[in-house]
């Protein structure tokens, strides 16, 4: 196979490089939610199964991660303002 016929891979980390605001924008949002949940929920014997299920949702976003931006579509700014407005009133 040539260069040419192969396909290019676009990681994680390629779209964390080409969208440097909205990578701030979810590390800023994530870090304290993270921090709350770590020192809250995940010491009572409720929670302690927390961490395993983030780690596994997260290995599998990363291993899946070129068919989930094959599957992306653009989204529609009339249905997702109202959905943000009244998820952050909530």
């Amino acid at each position: 196979m040539t260069a040419a016929t192969i396909p290019a891979r676009t990681g994680v980390l390629d779209h964390a490089r080409q969208h440097p605001l909205l990578t701030l924008a979810l590390i800023v949002t994530i870090l304290p939610t993270l921090y709350a949940t770590a020192t809250q929920s995940w010491t009572q014997e409720s929670g302690v199964h927390g961490p395993l299920v983030l780690a596994t949702a997260v290995w599998l976003v990363w291993r899946n991660w070129d068919s989930i931006v094959a599957e992306a579509r653009p989204g529609h700014l009339g249905i997702a303002l109202p959905v943000v407005l009244v998820g952050s009133a909530l």
